[in-house]
């Protein structure tokens, strides 16, 4: 019986044989087991779920008589599970709190204790997103095609494929990340803004460097403060004799071209009194006109005082606005 193929112990056990299922317990368990313990990180709650699901497994089996393809078929019932438990993880433990902990090691071998980098290797492999590390976990497990991969996440084998590459290409990344040397990192962190501030190198240093991620840190905190710091708010005085100075040099100007081209018509017209008195009445132009700019310039001051206050105090709620943000940012 223990080298009969699946399809025939599925059989058995429709028709009430309990060593059967004994037999596709002892064929199918462990490594359902490991791909329990590496979803959950915990080998008590991947026992639980090996429980469920060959409980699960069994009553289905004996349900009805659907034909199925029974190690797939297997996997699928304990992803589930596995999905489920993580669910009530999420519901029951902060988000901070689970990326802080440290990975379980218990269950694995004694090489797993006592080699760093696998214990780093294990605790990127929780950190991966489930269906990557799923499918993952499924590959290396070495039975599996992408074909019945497919079959237990619910995805296309190209699918498959996909999220084993995402799911290595991650798994280096975080390597490269934890091995880079500060120094530079601590110096891009310096001068990087937005989404200079997620490239891949930095976001995985520093998520893993207790050193580089208190300097960011610190790096967001100074640029709040002196971003709170720098503005100067111009006061309503500076900007009533700014603009009386520019008004008046401005008229000054027009005056002295006025002047000028009095002085050239009288010149040109001096023979005669006729154009003595043109150049009367230019003058009388002119004054006239610098009595008009006087009073353009008199409305436009007082469109300013009124609007002063209003615009100095609207800097200072900006300015206190963006501080309250930062704050909220470190917390």
């Amino acid at each position: 019986m223990r080298f009969a193929d699946d399809e025939w112990l599925v059989a058995q056990v429709r028709g009430g044989s309990r060593s059967a299922f004994e037999v596709i317990y002892d064929r199918h368990s462990a490594g359902i087991l490991s791909f329990c313990r590496h979803m959950l990180g915990s080998r008590e709650e991947a026992e639980d779920a090996v429980q469920h699901t060959f409980a699960a497994a069994y009553s289905a089996l004996l349900a009805d008589e659907r034909e199925i393809a029974l190690k797939a078929w297997l996997y699928a019932i304990a992803r589930n599970r596995c999905l489920s438990v993580l669910r009530g993880q999420r519901e029951h433990v902060a988000l901070e709190d689970a990326g802080a902990r440290l990975p379980a090691t218990a269950g694995l071998s004694v090489e797993v204790e006592q080699r760093e980098d696998l214990r780093a290797l294990l605790g990127d492999l929780q950190r991966l997103p489930e269906d990557q590390r799923a499918a993952l976990i499924l590959a290396e497990l070495g039975a599996e095609s992408h074909e019945e991969i497919g079959l237990i996440l619910g995805v296309p084998a190209a699918k498959v494929k996909a999220l084993i590459f995402q799911a290595r290409e991650a798994l280096m990344n975080r390597r490269l990340g934890r091995e880079a040397d500060c120094g530079p990192i601590r110096a891009q962190l310096a001068v990087a803004r937005g989404g200079a501030r997620r490239r891949r190198e930095l976001r995985h240093h520093v998520a893993q460097c207790d050193h580089c991620r208190a300097f960011e840190a610190e790096i967001l905190h100074q640029r709040a403060a002196i971003a709170v710091l720098l503005p100067v708010a111009p006061t309503l005085g500076l900007k009533e004799s700014s603009l009386a100075a520019a008004f008046s040099a401005g008229g000054s100007g027009a005056a002295a071209g006025g002047g000028a081209a009095a002085g050239g018509m009288a010149a040109g017209g001096g023979a005669t009194g006729g154009g003595a008195a043109g150049g009367g009445a230019a003058g009388g132009g002119a004054a006239g006109g610098g009595a008009a700019g006087g009073a353009v310039s008199g409305g436009a001051a007082e469109l300013y005082r009124r609007g002063a206050a209003w615009q100095q105090a609207a800097w200072q709620q900006a300015a206190r606005q963006q501080w309250a943000l930062r704050q909220a940012a470190w917390q």
